[in-house]
């Protein structure tokens, strides 16, 4: 075994943690989105716009390559 790589099972840990992380740090957002959804029914389309964009935007932040390179850093410096 490798001590310098990780297995599968550990790449895709890594990613999961990635996105938990992610969507814990943009909880707000998608609470807000999740409720625009709600009350707008049919039209959450065109009324949820920037709630939707204002998520997205916080997601796309959190789940960067370096974040990812981060997390598996560390899963890596773990296993040695």
């Amino acid at each position: 075994v490798n001590m310098h790589t990780l297995s599968r099972h550990e790449e895709e840990a890594a990613l999961t943690e990635l996105k938990k992380s992610a969507r814990s740090h943009c909880d707000d957002f998608i609470k807000e989105f999740a409720a625009c959804s709600a009350a707008k029914g049919l039209t959450v389309v065109f009324s949820c716009r920037g709630k939707l964009q204002e998520m997205n935007d916080c997601l796309k932040q959190q789940t960067t390559t370096e974040k990812l390179d981060a997390i598996r850093l560390r899963k890596l410096k773990k296993k040695i």
